[in-house]
């Protein structure tokens, strides 16, 4: 299932030369113009624009209403902007799409192979999978130790109530949101490209973020009075593993790697290993 997975996720859009009639789960090239109340809006205008056939908002990049549309043909969609959406100007109201079909494609999978595997950076398909295999038990293991981790995190900001400045919660949220986007990036994802609400998505990560926070500044506190230390030495053996797991040159690593970052996680991790030891959760 991982292998298919990965071989989906380097599948590519090609164009359609077949057939000139839209199917469910093509993507459509398009032109739009969109009004509200008649009118022209800031955004609501543009060319050469990629909607998915499925079902889903428009301003997400669905557009269902495709379905049996032939290039060079027009098809009108609504999309009602919501409460909370984050053009203001545009809450509570509906607009409609003009759409234009210019050309269609569909994704296209490569061959489970030994090509596809080195375009992934391993030798062959037999090296692939022994990496992938790799990779899993790695995350469940780092899923078992998240977990772990969560259990003693709640714990610990339940017993120990404290005020937390707003400021600090917002620049927490503004690193987890930024490191997700980045992640997004990675895998060629654009997140206001692809009209997430951030607004919304900001909302539902703030519990997350203010509860790592107040984790954080307790565990700092745990390492700062038992005197909770981390070498330099011991930076280097952590960053000589990731090398090591991700099958890089130790050198690129530590250019890339976030050096300081790294050493207060694991400075994090130590004082929790200590409340673990010294408490009964």
């Amino acid at each position: 299932a991982e292998l298919e997975r990965l071989r989906l996720s380097a599948a590519q859009l090609v164009p359609v030369i077949d057939r000139d009639k839209v199917m469910e789960g093509d993507y459509v090239v398009c032109d739009y113009e969109a009004k509200v109340d008649g009118a022209a809006f800031a955004g609501g205008k543009g060319e050469n624009a990629t909607f998915e056939v499925v079902a889903g908002s428009l301003i997400e990049g669905n557009a269902p209403a495709l379905a049996g549309a032939k290039i060079g043909e027009t098809r009108a969609a609504e999309h009602a902007f919501g409460p909370n959406d984050t053009r203001t100007d545009l809450r509570g109201k509906k607009a409609l799409f003009q759409l234009t079909v210019k050309g269609i494609k569909t994704r296209q999978a490569p061959a489970l192979d030994d090509d596809l595997a080195k375009e992934r950076g391993a030798t062959d398909l037999a090296d692939l999978r022994t990496r992938v295999r790799a990779a899993i038990e790695g995350r469940s293991k780092e899923e078992a130790r998240q977990a772990d981790r969560d259990h003693i995190v709640k714990a610990l900001v339940e017993r120990n109530a404290f005020d937390v400045p707003a400021g600090m919660i917002d620049r927490a949220l503004d690193a987890i949101v930024q490191a997700g986007a980045e992640r997004l990036a990675r895998a060629g994802i654009d997140l206001r490209r692809n009209q997430i609400d951030l607004g919304r998505l900001r909302d539902e990560l703030r519990p997350r973020a203010e509860l790592d926070l107040r984790a954080s500044l307790i565990l700092e506190a745990v390492a700062k009075q038992e005197k909770v230390e981390i070498g330099e030495a011991e930076v280097d053996q952590r960053i000589a593993a990731i090398s090591a797991d991700l099958k890089e040159p130790e050198p690129d690593v530590r250019r890339r790697i976030d050096r300081p970052a790294l050493k207060a996680r694991m400075l994090e991790e130590r004082a929790l290993d200590f409340v673990k030891s010294a408490a009964t959760l």
